[in-house]
């Protein structure tokens, strides 16, 4: 079985290791925590395989990358993710073959692109 990971970026620390603990806890597999904060220059596959990177940051937009999940896997980790109360709801996705050789800022503006096109779509 491969190695479940999440990619976190906008959240504080204890943010982001209460949304690794409750995933970890719905799945009931242990999930690699990595933290994008202060890379937005890099390009993503080189923040995924920097493991040992520990910083976090309150920022918007707060995304949650996927790593390894499959479908089932999404679908479980969405419908338990911690309540809206507790934490930010994030932007979701995964890593694909073309972001993965983007830099993080550009990942994260794309996001932001998809997430409004969406919302004025869902108004109309």
């Amino acid at each position: 079985m491969e190695q479940l990971g999440i990619l976190m970026y906008g959240y504080n620390k204890a943010d982001a290791h209460c949304i690794r603990d409750t995933l970890a806890s719905a799945l009931k597999n242990d999930i690699l925590l990595l933290s994008g904060s202060c890379k937005e220059a890099h390009v993503l596959e080189d923040i995924l395989n920097d493991e040992k990177y520990d910083t976090y940051e309150d920022k918007d937009p707060r995304v949650l990358m996927f790593l390894g999940f499959d479908d089932e896997q999404i679908n479980l980790a969405l419908k338990n993710f911690p309540e809206a109360d507790s934490v930010a709801r994030p932007i979701f996705c995964v890593p694909t073959e073309n972001n993965i050789t983007w830099p993080l800022r550009q990942l994260l503006e794309h996001l932001v692109e998809e997430r409004n096109y969406w919302n004025r779509k869902d108004k109309k």
